[in-house]
């Protein structure tokens, strides 16, 4: 949505996400978005379409991106997991 409301762009839940918790858009419009229902970092372009996904997860709910890499905290171990993005 634009600042006065209207709608620009939606992304549809075509990738199964459950309980999407956080999003980070890195420096070439990609959009992380974590899957904790899932387990899982979805990754799409700036179109929606998927990228690809990273497993491995224990409730991902946030995620930050700096610099070319993505820092996401996994909830129910107690960590952060930090990965290079490309």
């Amino acid at each position: 949505y634009t600042i006065d409301g209207k709608k620009e762009k939606e992304i549809v839940n075509k990738f199964g996400l459950k309980y999407p918790e956080g999003i980070a858009v890195d420096d070439k419009g990609y959009i992380y978005i974590t899957d904790e229902g899932n387990n899982r970092i979805v990754k799409i372009d700036n179109s929606g379409e998927f990228v690809f996904e990273l497993g491995g997860f224990s409730m991902p709910k946030d995620i930050v991106y700096e610099t070319g890499r993505i820092y996401v905290s996994n909830y129910a171990a107690d960590n952060i997991k930090i990965y290079k993005v490309r």
